[in-house]
């Protein structure tokens, strides 16, 4: 192994959000991330402070801050059961919050966050 430098170890698991296995660990400088279509479910150390961990699911904007890293898996896994909880294809819920964002007219987060179960959130974002 001389001469060579060790850029990345990864570990593969499955996607707390999408339940895929496209959820990738960098286990050298902390930091884990999606890379499934239309998903993007992340996990990274807190630049500021460092006992907290960041995690988020950016189709709805969704950021949580934890105190470990199974409690960040658990908040994107809870974020994972109440989408199949709403009754729509994870994968067709993330085409449609980009499509929201980037061209189509329309409130599919208010839809969203109503069919959670949070109208409040929902009518804030109005």
């Amino acid at each position: 192994h001389e001469g060579s430098s060790l850029l990345f170890r990864m570990a593969n698991r499955r996607c707390p959000v999408c339940e895929r296995n496209t959820f990738w660990i960098d286990l050298v400088s902390f930091n884990a991330m999606c890379y499934g279509s239309g998903c993007g479910a992340w996990i990274e150390d807190n630049i500021h402070i460092e006992e907290i961990i960041d995690c988020g699911w950016p189709p709805l904007r969704f950021l949580h801050q934890s105190p470990t890293v199974e409690s960040a898996m658990t908040e994107l896994g809870k974020m994972g059961a109440r989408l199949k909880a709403a009754g729509q294809a994870d994968s067709a819920l993330a085409a449609k919050a980009f499509l929201e964002e980037y061209g189509e007219e329309g409130s599919l987060t208010d839809d969203v966050l109503r069919k959670m179960g949070d109208p409040k959130l929902a009518d804030e974002g109005r």
